[in-house]
């Protein structure tokens, strides 16, 4: 069983996590970071970060319309700026949240089908591009 302290601890392990996820997304956000590597089931992959897509990015930033990327489990892995002041919070509380987070219960339900509907729909797409190749 475990003890209070071990909590505590796991706790301040949690936080030490999350305060370096945020400032690594904070790097990548800002411009800090040029590129960084993702390993996964075939390899590692090396991602640039300044590249043709700088343009749209900005564009993107600049725009008055809310955006967000998010990945196939419903987190936030990227916000502009817009998005996080028609939610009212600052970007740091927008960034690593569940976007669930941000829709009415009425509206639950079809976002969520929609959301998996565009996700299923990329995996038969890269499944049939792969089959091609």
């Amino acid at each position: 069983m475990k003890k209070i302290e071990d909590f505590l601890a796991e706790i301040e392990e949690l936080k030490s996590q999350l305060e370096e996820a945020q400032d690594t997304i904070e790097a990548i956000r800002s411009g800090e970071v040029d590129a960084f590597v993702v390993k996964n089931d075939s390899g590692h992959r090396l991602y640039t970060l300044k590249s043709a897509d700088q343009t749209y990015r900005i564009f993107i930033e600049k725009m008055t319309e809310g955006a967000v990327t998010v990945s196939r489990d419903g987190i936030i892995l990227y916000s502009n700026t817009s998005f996080a002041n028609m939610v009212g919070l600052p970007l740091s509380q927008v960034l690593g949240f569940h976007f669930d987070k941000f829709i009415p219960d009425e509206h639950l339900v079809p976002v969520r089908q929609l959301m998996k509907a565009a996700w299923d729909e990329e995996k038969k797409n890269r499944d049939h591009a792969a089959r091609e190749k």
